[in-house]
C-alpha cells in the first residue's frame, strides 16, 4: 500500500497495511519512553495491571493522561487510540505486570518514530513525566540492535 508519506533514500513508499505487536511492562521494566509515531496506534489491554499513558500534543503542548486496564480497574479503559499528533509515554501504575497489544495502520515503520526533547513536551509534560525521556542519541533502531 502506498501511504503517500515522506520517503527516505531507497524507500519505495510501500508499507504494510496493518501491523500488530504485544509487549509487557513489569515492576522491573515498568516504563515506556516518550515517542511519537507517524501512524495512529490502538493500544489494547490484554491482561495484568494498569498502565498510565502520558500524552502531549505536538503543536499545542496540551498534556493529558489515560489509564489502560481491564474491566475490574475503575477509571481504566480496555483500549486507547493515540494518533500521530501526540507524543506518548507509559508506566505501570498498578500490579506486577501488564500485557499490552498495539495495532498500527498504516503499518509500523521504525524509521518514522520520533523521540521528543524536553522542549517538545513543554513545561507540563516535563514536570509530570520528564523522567520518561530517552537519551537524545538513541533511536528506535538502537532498541532492536541490542
Amino acid at each position: 500500500m502506498d501511504t503517500g508519506r515522506e520517503r527516505w533514500e531507497g524507500d519505495d513508499g510501500v508499507r504494510n497495511v496493518y501491523t500488530g505487536i504485544y509487549w509487557m511492562l513489569t515492576k522491573e521494566e515498568g516504563t515506556g519512553a516518550w515517542i511519537r509515531n507517524v501512524s495512529p496506534h490502538i493500544h489494547f489491554h490484554h491482561a495484568g495491571g494498569v498502565i498510565r499513558y502520558h500524552l502531549v500534543h505536538r503543536e499545542t503542548k496540551e498534556y493529558r493522561t489515560a489509564l489502560l486496564g481491564g474491566p475490574l480497574h475503575p477509571g481504566a479503559e480496555p483500549q486507547l487510540v493515540v494518533d500521530e499528533q501526540w507524543y506518548k509515554s507509559s508506566e505501570l501504575v498498578e500490579g506486577d505486570w501488564a500485557l499490552i497489544g498495539e495495532g498500527v495502520a498504516p503499518g509500523f515503520e521504525a524509521r518514522e518514530v520520533e523521540f521528543p526533547t524536553a522542549e517538545q513536551l513543554g513545561p507540563e509534560g516535563v514536570a509530570r513525566a520528564g523522567h520518561l525521556l530517552r537519551a537524545p542519541d538513541k533511536s528506535w533502531a538502537d532498541h532492536y540492535e541490542k
